[in-house]
């Protein structure tokens, strides 16, 4: 072929092919901002393969044919008696039996308990098996991502979900694995750092991932933490649910025996109030006393321990008080640029009258402003940050939204949506 002479036919398609396969060469790259969503207290699902189980007799001891079962949340298990089986499924052991040890809490006898979907949008979507607008999660922010900004389940949207009962002292393998997947997505965009989206518990938790990263790798990879709802100064509903039980206002559980479930739980003693946030001096227990006994018993984060005493878990508080309590600095900056969203103009625990005696004293309980669960005062926190940190904190209130139904309100997914697009 002399100089200047036209490709022949089959040295243009061959070229031609060779330029198509280096174009298209990790075709599943893209070029819009990744997005991590973590979520927060029971929004991970949990399965478990049953071999042997020693729970009650009516309950499944093994898993048919080696098939796996749904334990957190399949709606039916929340039926009685079935709501036994469930519990003695999710409770937590430890050995020896203490928690001031090396060894990580495991569960049940017999029960072995796994996260699905690390990576997957779709476990985090919606709270239970039952897909309603009542068990909607992430679901709504995904959709209007897809809708508004052409993203994609799984390939710019991914998923990191673990197993919520536990803290972060034995999260380190997510931890590990939540940080290749924040690389992989960093690359896959080209280069866009990642925008973090955690609620409640979840929030907590990033913020104690991010203070364990070196600020050079948080520049690199980390363009946004987005925390709403974020639990970071503890909730006084875990003091409730240590205390007198929670059933999550589901009527077939009894709360005393979830308090069993929820005390083993360390994510419950992570999420305990936190002194920074709540102070010494603010009741948070008043233990009423009928005339003439001796007035009434005030308990603050700093005479809790007398507390649990009185409940006959003085041990059990103290121990994971120690291991649980001090895991993570909240009054330390994340170190990224952040926006803290909370709901707000709800009634929120504030104090518990205990001891309870069935719902005749639940008038008693005292609550203050926030999203139902967690505290508007919470905000205090991130705003200090700002005066710690070069990147922006931004703090936003949502009037009336409630603490998981924040997670569809438009207000939320345009905020999303906005932070995403810049």
């Amino acid at each position: 072929m002399s100089q200047g002479a036209p490709f022949s036919a089959p040295v243009f398609w061959f070229v031609s092919l060779l330029l198509l396969a280096a174009c298209c060469q990790g075709s599943d790259s893209q070029e819009r901002t990744p997005v991590i969503l973590v979520p927060g207290n029971g929004g991970s699902q949990l399965w478990a393969h049953l071999n042997g189980a020693e729970s009650p007799w009516y309950c499944r001891r093994r898993s048919p044919e080696g098939r796996p079962q749904q334990l957190w949340l399949e709606m039916s298990s929340l039926l009685y008696p079935a709501v036994n089986c469930m519990a003695y499924n999710l409770v937590l052991k430890t050995q020896p039996e203490s928690f001031l040890t090396a060894a990580s809490t495991h569960d049940n006898v017999g029960v072995q308990t796994f996260v699905p979907g690390f990576g997957i949008v779709d476990t985090v979507l919606w709270l239970s098996n039952w897909q309603t607008k009542y068990t909607a999660y992430y679901s709504s922010i995904v959709a209007h991502l897809e809708e508004k900004l052409n993203y994609t389940k799984n390939i710019d949207i991914k998923a990191a979900p673990y197993d919520f009962r536990k803290a972060p002292d034995e999260l380190g393998d997510y931890f590990q694995s939540l940080k290749t997947l924040i690389e992989d997505s960093f690359h896959r965009a080209s280069g866009r750092k990642v925008v973090l989206v955690a609620h409640s518990l979840g929030g907590k938790l990033m913020l104690h991932f991010l203070h364990s990263q070196p600020q050079h790798w948080k520049d690199q990879y980390i363009g946004h933490f987005v925390a709403i709802g974020g639990a970071f100064g503890g909730v006084t509903v875990s003091l409730l649910a240590m205390l007198s039980g929670y059933n999550l206002g589901i009527p077939t559980i009894n709360p005393l025996q979830f308090r069993t479930v929820q005390r083993s739980w360390p994510s419950t003693h992570y999420l305990l109030p936190d002194a920074i946030l709540f102070g010494s001096d603010r009741p948070l227990v008043k233990s009423k006393r009928a005339p003439p006994s001796p007035p009434d018993a005030v308990y603050t984060t700093a005479n809790l321990s007398a507390l649990f005493a009185k409940a006959s878990f003085a041990k059990g508080y103290a121990e994971g008080r120690a291991r649980y309590g001090e895991l993570t600095d909240v009054g330390k900056p994340p170190g990224v640029t952040t926006t803290c969203v909370f709901g707000d103009g709800l009634p929120t625990l504030a104090s518990i009258a205990w001891p309870k005696v069935g719902d005749k004293v639940a008038d008693a309980d005292e609550h203050e402003n926030g999203d139902g669960t967690v505290a508007a005062s919470t905000a205090r926190l991130c705003r200090d940050w700002s005066a710690k940190q070069a990147a922006p904190v931004r703090v936003t209130r949502l009037a009336k939204a409630q603490h998981v139904a924040i997670l569809s309100d438009d207000r939320l997914l345009e905020l999303v949506a906005d932070v995403v697009r810049k």
